[in-house]
């Protein structure tokens, strides 16, 4: 259950499934067991049993929905639960692509209307550096999560910035993080003093790297710049 259903849903998610948290579910009507409770009818309704394969299957689903019958036993686990989390996680990615679709329509009709007046520089964000941050469950979360949420946004936004006129991305964060591994000093001094505001230092030399890329781009350059 704490395994195998995880990879499961890891799987139709196309995640990492040592990244999947595993948390037990209350006993409800909505977990049935149906496939343990078909095996022990006998147990439960004895005078039912053999009755008829189609009646034996209808009488096991309204147990094991009635009396909440949420055991794992018996080699059964897989067949009860594994449609279910198959569906559930192919739900959740249809919500993800609905909002992304959202989020990327949002993000046209914006640097478009922008773009009709000015070039327009988009400039994607590196990932947070949890380990520095002095909160130790957002520590936690960041650090876990938040260069994929990145990589996701900037995905995003430079699919429009290829698609549009006058807008150029520039991928500040494959810089800043190469394979994600975030450059951390500076001149001896911490780029990011708490995993997210940049120091002097660090600013210097973001804008060491910014500034060209940034002229190029007010003479329209090249839309895209990729991190030299």
């Amino acid at each position: 259950i704490t395994t195998l259903i995880p990879q499961i849903v890891a799987q139709e998610l196309g995640a990492d499934w040592r990244q999947i948290a595993v948390e037990p579910a209350p006993v409800a009507a909505a977990y049935p067991n149906v496939p343990l409770a078909r095996r022990w009818i006998e147990l439960w309704e004895p005078l039912a049993d053999g009755l008829s394969e189609g009646m034996d299957d209808s009488l096991a689903n309204r147990f094991a929905r009635a009396q909440r019958f949420t055991a794992t036993a018996d080699g059964t686990s897989l067949a009860a639960y594994e449609l279910p989390a198959r569906e559930a996680a192919s739900a959740l990615l249809g919500k993800h692509a609905d909002l992304d679709r959202e989020a990327r329509a949002a993000a046209e009709t914006l640097l478009t209307d922008l773009a009709a007046t000015a070039p327009v520089v988009v400039l994607s964000s590196p990932p947070l550096l949890g380990e520095d941050m002095p909160q130790p469950e957002m520590a936690a979360f960041f650090e876990d999560h938040s260069a994929e949420r990145v990589r996701h946004l900037s995905g995003l936004l430079g699919a429009v910035a290829d698609g549009g006129e006058r807008i150029t991305m520039l991928d500040f964060a494959a810089w800043l993080c190469p394979a994600d591994e975030c450059r951390t000093t500076a001149d001896g001094s911490p780029v990011r003093h708490d995993g997210v505001h940049f120091s002097a230092q660090g600013a210097a030399l973001a804008a060491g790297w910014l500034t060209d890329p940034l002229l190029a781009a007010a003479r329209l350059a090249p839309r895209h710049s990729a991190a030299p």
